[in-house]
């Protein structure tokens, strides 16, 4: 019960990870921008 939990800001590895996580949702949005407008016009 003396191991402490690991947080991001200490393990380098874990933020890289959740940066690049966070990257790819935030990313993502735009990705999907040109679908979402696809339907709008379908359904004019």
């Amino acid at each position: 019960m003396s191991e402490q939990p690991v947080s991001s800001r200490t393990n380098p590895v874990l933020a890289a990870i959740g940066r690049g996580i966070e990257a790819v949702v935030l990313n993502s949005r735009w990705l999907m921008a040109p679908f979402y407008l696809g339907l709008v016009v379908a359904l004019a």
